[in-house]
C-alpha cells in the first residue's frame, strides 16, 4: 500500500514538473505554428469544408472573441462554439509572450470577422446569426491586460494592438 502511494505521489510530482517545464511562450508558439497567421481566411475555408463553424477565442479574465462585439460573445459561443488558442492570457509573462499574444489576437480578430461575414452570406445560417447579432458588426472593444515588469498589477487595460508599444516602453526595447 505504501509503495502504491509513493508511486502515485512520484507520478503526480513528475506531471507537475513536466507542466512547469512547458513555458506559456512555448505552448503559444506551438499553437501559432498550427495557424496560417498571414491568411486566416484559408484556415477558415478549411474548417468550413469540415462544417466547423467554431469561433476563435483568446484566454483572458474570461474567454474573449476578438472581432465579435462584446455583448454578442456569449450567444455566439453558445450557438457556434469556440476554440481557444492555448497559451494566451491577460497576464503577460514576458515581452515574447506579449508579441505572441498580439499575433494570436490579430489572427482571431480576422478569422472571426470573416466567419461572421460567411455566416451572414449563407442563406442557411443567415437567420441564425442575425438573431444573435442584430446590428452591423462593429470593431470590438476587447482589451488585453498588461502587468508591468515591476511586478505590480496594472488596473489599466490596453488594446492588444498596442501591446508591443507598451512593452517597448516598459522594457526599453528599441
Amino acid at each position: 500500500m505504501k509503495k502504491r502511494a509513493c508511486l502515485l505521489i512520484f507520478f503526480i510530482c513528475l506531471q507537475a514538473l513536466y507542466a512547469k517545464s512547458q513555458s506559456i511562450e512555448s505552448v503559444l508558439k506551438d499553437e501559432l505554428k498550427k495557424l496560417n497567421l498571414k491568411d486566416p481566411k484559408k484556415d477558415l475555408a478549411r474548417n468550413l469544408e469540415h462544417n466547423n463553424t467554431r469561433f476563435i477565442g483568446i484566454y483572458g479574465y474570461t474567454i474573449v472573441l476578438p472581432g465579435v462585439t462584446l455583448k454578442y460573445q456569449h450567444n455566439i459561443m453558445e450557438k457556434y462554439g469556440v476554440k481557444v488558442i492555448k497559451g494566451t492570457s491577460d497576464k503577460i509573462e514576458s515581452s515574447l509572450h506579449a508579441i505572441l499574444t498580439e499575433k494570436a489576437y490579430n489572427y482571431a480578430q480576422k478569422y472571426n470577422t470573416a466567419l461572421i461575414n460567411v455566416l451572414r452570406g449563407n442563406p442557411k445560417t443567415r437567420k441564425a446569426i442575425n438573431r444573435i447579432i442584430t446590428d452591423p458588426l462593429v470593431k470590438t472593444d476587447n482589451t488585453i491586460g498588461i502587468e508591468k515588469a515591476s511586478g505590480l498589477n496594472s488596473t489599466k487595460k490596453y488594446p492588444a494592438i498596442i501591446i508591443s508599444d507598451i512593452l517597448n516602453e516598459i522594457y526599453n526595447l528599441k
